[in-house]
């Protein structure tokens, strides 16, 4: 009995699960685990008797350990599918009863994948039973792997049980409708077949009861092979890469599930969530977006427990979020919000709800709502706090996020505390650590501390030269971050020094036209005094740098706001400095030119042109 329920068992098998068990010898964990890999690779080439001896060793390791969780409950499984290959069905029989036993003393507090070897235990018991002659248990243990197949569907986190359980669930299916049939239940019969071609229809079974599933004989449903056929083929193209093409098959797969089922049934489910998902991968939000849509609108037909909608109503409110549709993502997730206060209890669910007030958050600082959008990354930063180390970026990322809102709220004291305390655990050359020291030393600045700012955005630079090397143009932000910190603290040698160095990296390249005047600017004040020529001569590189900025058509509006009002104080200090060295005749040129560009842009940008009377 292949699945992909043992091979998702195997992987989870390969966590480092020392820890997780710390009073018992580490070595049988690790036995453990290498014995039950092994098994598995047995059972893979076919090696059943020496998988079974494998995974009988895995039990008795596991049970040394002391913990009924999934480790013996895999272990048995396996044993057991081991024995029905074996044709051992009393030992299959035993080991599958033994891991619904273990599986049934955890029934408060079963995890997802405790939630799918459930399946597994009732569908081998069933066949173990049927094997044997036990027709009435038979039915019952196929029965009640249907009924738990069925019960993952109300699950949030299991979105497409029919893809995991695939196996268990058909092949109970069928084995109903054929013990149906024998007993001369024909319409009964019928009705599992047709449940069979419905779960086979949206999820994976493997090819061994593939092969069974097509050869039902006269009941067969081909619209049901179909589907599943495609399904096959969609999934194909999407592992090779190609969305496109994956999406257009499952629009081949809801046209024929459709016509089968209805517009409304939850058979369309798991076709419309992974057109939604592909959809969003190649950036058509619009078209994801509809299908999520109508997700919702056939879970809220279907489904009375609104927790079931919790996977569509969270993608909606992120596809309302990246077409800037705040205002409908905030209802989306103001509702979410509530929703997982009421239900999330489990480390899991918990995570998932910090996810959701990280999402809610950005959405709300898009709106300007920055009381609200704190509140709600406190919240998440408290639940990731507690579930994970102090240096885990899971903790750390929505850490500096709160950083930047305290930040554009001015509540700069605790922003720095989050800022530094970020900085101190985030690895010495990784981006995030990078960012949160061009923060700090930004904030600092705007609290006048221009000496703790001039330190911080040293270290800025240094991380980025290790980063990217002594010449990158990407060097000329933090450097021009630094000039600004030394000219606040009087200290134009190395102002000018470092103004110099942003010109020179900078005319390798292409470059933001709008630094390159600004650092010609910089220049000019510290050379206005004692070299009037030299400054005149950087005044006319900074006027040429701002104009080339202007006229970019590759920065947008806020840029391009900016730029306006950094060439209007150039032109406005160019035409002072003319006049204040006795060059009236070039003075007068430059006003004419400043009012000129003040009449071009005040349409376009009236809060760009400088108040009346700072023109000379």
């Amino acid at each position: 009995m292949t699945s992909y329920l043992r091979t998702l068992s195997v992987l989870l098998i390969g966590l480092p699960l020392v820890n997780s068990c710390s009073d018992n010898p580490p070595q049988h964990a690790r036995l453990w685990e290498q014995t039950i890999v092994n098994a598995r690779e047995a059972y893979g080439k076919g090696e059943y008797s020496r998988a079974r001896d494998l995974s009988k060793e895995a039990v008795k390791e596991a049970r040394i350990l002391g913990h009924d969780d999934f480790r013996l409950i895999g272990s048995l499984l396996t044993h057991g599918d081991c024995c029905l290959e074996e044709e051992k069905y009393p030992l299959a029989l035993e080991s599958f009863t033994q891991a619904i036993a273990v599986l049934d003393n955890q029934k408060t507090s079963l995890n997802l994948l405790n939630r799918f070897q459930v399946c597994a235990a009732w569908y081998g018991a069933g066949l173990a039973h049927r094997a044997l002659g036990h027709a009435n248990d038979s039915r019952d243990c196929f029965i009640e792997a249907v009924a738990q197949c069925e019960a993952l569907r109300s699950l949030p986190m299991a979105a497409r049980p029919e893809s995991v359980v695939g196996d268990q669930w058909v092949g109970s299916l069928l084995a109903l409708s054929q013990i149906s049939r024998d007993n001369k239940q024909y319409e009964q019969s019928h009705k599992y077949l047709e449940e069979s071609h419905k779960v086979a229809s949206k999820g994976f079974v493997s090819s061994k009861l593939n092969a069974v599933f097509n050869q039902v004989g006269q009941n067969t449903d081909e619209t049901a092979i179909r589907i599943h056929q495609l399904n096959q083929q969609a999934e194909s193209e999407y592992q090779e890469g190609r969305l496109k093409e994956s999406v257009e098959i499952y629009g081949q797969i809801l046209k024929l599930q459709e016509k089968k089922f209805g517009p409304d049934d939850p058979a369309l489910l798991g076709t419309l969530r992974q057109i939604a998902i592909y959809l969003s991968f190649q950036g058509k939000t619009s078209e994801s977006l509809r299908n999520w849509l109508l997700i919702e609108e056939i879970q809220k037909k279907n489904f009375d427990d609104p927790g079931t909608q919790m996977e569509s109503q969270s993608s909606i409110a992120e596809e309302l979020m990246t077409l800037k549709r705040h205002v409908e993502a905030e209802r989306r997730y103001d509702a979410l919000v509530e929703l997982h206060k009421n239900v999330s209890k489990t480390e899991k669910q918990l995570l998932e709800y910090s996810q959701v007030l990280l999402c809610a958050s950005r959405n709300c600082a898009a709106l300007d709502k920055l009381d609200k959008a704190i509140r709600l990354q406190q919240q998440c930063v408290d639940i990731r706090a507690k579930a994970f180390s102090p240096e885990d970026p899971r903790v750390l990322d929505p850490m500096q996020f709160l950083a930047s809102l305290y930040m554009r709220a001015q509540q700069f004291s605790k922003a720095e505390r989050l800022l530094r305390t970020c900085i101190r655990y985030y690895p010495d050359t990784s981006l995030p650590r990078r960012v949160c020291l061009r923060q700090l030393a930004t904030l600092l600045s705007m609290k006048n501390d221009f000496a703790q700012a001039e330190s911080v955005a040293n270290q800025s630079l240094l991380a980025e030269e290790i980063a990217f090397g002594d010449d990158d143009p990407r060097l000329a932000v933090p450097l021009s971050r630094l000039v600004l910190c030394e000219i606040a603290l009087k200290k134009f040698r190395e102002a000018d020094r470092n103004l110099k160095r942003v010109i020179t990296i900078s005319s390798h390249t292409l470059v933001d036209s709008a630094l390159l005047a600004q650092a010609y600017l910089h220049l000019c004040q510290i050379h206005a005094s004692d070299d009037p020529a030299v400054a005149d001569s950087y005044f006319k590189k900074s006027l040429l740098a701002g104009e080339m900025a202007v006229v970019d058509r590759t920065r947008n509006a806020a840029d391009h706001k900016n730029d306006v009002e950094v060439l209007l104080g150039i032109t406005a200090r160019y035409a002072e400095f003319l006049s204040r060295t006795n060059k009236r005749q070039e003075a007068a040129i430059i006003v004419q030119r400043l009012h000129f560009y003040t009449e071009k842009y005040k349409q376009k940008f009236a809060n760009a042109v400088p108040p009346k009377g700072q023109h000379p």
